[in-house]
């Protein structure tokens, strides 16, 4: 009974995959780990919100912001229940210089400045 529902796993995850990009792979360097601006932040909420942003950033370490997104995004992960608390988070990731908000062509955009994607660090070898 559970080999049929594995092979059926596998089959329903291979069509639903097929043809489309994995998600990034993201390395988190030491230096983060040591970085002031990391932590100095004043809590451990912060600290992941901030990791969450870096696995969701594409290679130029860009994504979609606006606060109702990142309200779902942070509920899923963080101890963030209310709008007030995750716009405290925000303004203390942007307070370190670890996010800039911005908006262009009317949406609203989250930057993780310094980020580094996988592509140039191999580019670089």
């Amino acid at each position: 009974m559970f080999a049929e529902s594995g092979r059926w796993l596998t089959a329903t995850l291979a069509k639903s995959t097929a043809g489309k990009s994995k998600m990034p792979d993201r390395i988190l360097r030491d230096e983060l780990w040591l970085s002031d601006r990391f932590l100095d932040l004043p809590t451990d909420i912060a600290r992941l919100a901030f990791l969450r942003f870096v696995s969701l950033a594409d290679d130029f370490g860009n994504f979609e912001g606006g606060i109702r997104r990142l309200a779902r995004i942070l509920h899923a992960c963080t101890q963030s229940k209310t709008d007030e608390a995750i716009a405290q988070t925000l303004d203390a990731l942007m307070a370190a210089d670890l996010i800039r908000c911005y908006q262009a062509e009317g949406r609203d955009l989250i930057h993780i400045p310094r980020f580094r994607s996988k592509r140039w660090y191999f580019a670089r070898k």
